[in-house]
């Protein structure tokens, strides 16, 4: 995010519009091994906080994004 930020920064007074899309944690073969059987809306308080969603995200909600 940080990257996104400065170069748009960067780059606004050249007309270049810079994007960023951050997902989060998606189901993945690369995801598996952090999502396992985790259920969002069950995690500790402390927790929720890396979940603001309470839920994971899908493959359809990112299909359009990119």
């Amino acid at each position: 995010m940080q990257v996104a930020k400065h170069a748009s920064t960067q780059l606004a007074r050249f007309g270049i519009r810079v994007n960023a899309i951050a997902p989060g944690v998606y189901p993945s073969e690369l995801a598996s091994t952090l999502i396992g059987n985790r259920k969002p809306e069950e995690e500790a308080f402390e927790d929720q906080r890396f979940i603001p969603a309470r839920r994971f995200g899908g493959d359809e909600e990112m299909a359009g994004n990119i």
